[in-house]
């Protein structure tokens, strides 16, 4: 008997022989977010989705590592399960996930999981990497090696691992302590002497970005930190197609210090050199096309944010259309150019996008149809509006702001049938809240 979630009652496409799925099941999205299920490789699915099944290939140690680009939206899973009635696709780890569902590569993933510590520690990184292109960041922390402190400049692999794993712990706590020691790691990381100038860079970069965004960025860190991640660039010599990504991240990541001195002219000229590395890599091999396709999505999406911070909205709006056709399978992406075509007064072309955006359902389908609904009423259309807005409710059941404005609107609008339904909605949502049962 097939796994359970190969059936077109769960949605997912047939997998004949663990690989590209034949027909599709009642649920596109869940046809075109399978490999985070199941670990098979999709016919179709965005360029983040496309990182599961490389990294499960890597498992192969014999195999070239892959510098993956792109990773999945924080709280995928959780999201996907809320929007599809499904709880259970919200499993922390491999083995959480109902044995019914598990396919031949599913179960391998799961076993390896339980035996982690009789590996070894590049295997083991590759497992955690594994772990995270899943979105399963605790089950990458209990994989992964704790390293002492004074362990993580110690080689290239523990290096890689340290930073790996404090990474995760951010990301899975959030709290300050865990911000503080990935910094540690990182910086520790971008000074040794023993690690490749590479790595070095990557360290450096990252902690570039990491100061230069939030609420209050740390201005002088962003300098600090550009001046270490140049003196790393000047050691690569060029001959690894790895280093044309190196330049390229390079660059998109300095840019932040002129953007944050409101020099747009110079963030634009930085960008151009990122954009210059990104579109001269290589794609003679899967491994570099994935990479290079990867780094463009980021880079694409910088830069639509810069032009539209210096007033360049035509090219802004060139990048957000470049970036949609790169990655059709990402509502994200036809999000940001809905979002930039309304900007530019184009409200039919924005609900196109917004509408193309919820068609690939989650998990961006809830808030594209939240912009959609606020569209049709910036044009005046208030009745649609208010379905539009009931519509998000069918996508997300916890989208509280959702039903506020169809209430609101079924005021305007003189219809009680929706006021009250709306109202039974918020009192009910309230009620789950004050009993914990929301997210």
């Amino acid at each position: 008997m097939r796994p359970a979630y190969l059936s077109t009652s769960l949605g997912l496409a047939r997998v004949p022989d663990g690989r590209s799925p034949r027909e599709p099941g009642d649920r596109y999205d869940l046809w075109l977010l399978g490999p985070y299920f199941g670990l098979h490789e999709p016919a179709d699915c965005s360029l983040h989705t496309s990182s599961v099944p490389r990294a499960y290939e890597e498992l192969d140690t014999a195999l070239p590592p892959t510098p993956f680009q792109l990773h999945p939206p924080r709280g995928l899973r959780l999201a996907v399960a809320d929007q599809t009635g499904r709880p259970e696709l919200a499993a922390a780890r491999p083995g959480d996930l109902p044995a019914e569902y598990w396919t031949d590569r599913w179960g391998h993933v799961a076993e390896l999981t339980g035996r982690a510590s009789t590996l070894t520690q590049e295997a083991r990184l590759r497992l955690g990497v594994l772990h995270c292109a899943l979105g399963m960041d605790a089950a990458a922390q209990g994989v992964l090696p704790d390293l002492q402190p004074e362990e993580a400049t110690a080689s290239p692999i523990a290096a890689a691992i340290a930073m790996k794993l404090t990474h995760v712990r951010k990301r899975l706590h959030t709290d300050a302590a865990s911000v503080r020691r990935d910094r540690e790691v990182l910086a520790a990381v971008a000074t040794a002497a023993r690690i490749p100038a590479r790595s070095a860079l990557g360290a450096a970069t990252t902690l570039v970005v990491l100061h230069a965004r939030g609420t209050r960025p740390d201005v002088a860190a962003v300098r600090h930190w550009r001046r270490l991640a140049e003196e790393r660039l000047a050691r690569l010599d060029g001959a690894d197609w790895r280093d044309r990504l190196a330049v390229s991240t390079f660059w998109r990541a300095v840019s932040y210090l002129p953007f944050l001195q409101g020099d747009h002219a110079r963030t634009a000229a930085e960008l151009d050199l990122a954009e210059e590395a990104a579109r001269s890599m290589p794609a003679a091999t899967e491994q570099e096309d994935l990479v290079r396709r990867q780094n463009l999505h980021p880079l694409l999406e910088t830069r639509t944010r810069a032009a539209l911070a210096r007033g360049t909205a035509d090219a802004a709006l060139g990048y957000a259309r470049e970036a949609a056709e790169l990655d059709p399978h990402d509502g994200k992406v036809h999000i940001t150019l809905g979002d930039v075509l309304a900007r530019a007064g184009d409200r039919a072309q924005a609900r196109a996008s917004y509408l193309r955006a919820v068609a690939l359902g989650a998990p961006y389908a809830p808030k594209a149809q939240n912009l959609l609904a606020g569209s049709l009423e910036a044009e005046g259309d208030h009745e649609a509006a208010m379905y539009a807005y009931l519509r998000v409710l069918d996508l997300d059941r916890g989208a509280y702001s959702a039903c506020a404005a169809a209430h609101r609107l079924a005021g305007q609008l003189g219809t009680k049938d929706v006021m009250d339904w709306a109202a039974s909605w918020r009192a009910a949502a309230r009620e789950r809240a004050e009993a914990g049962q929301t997210r």
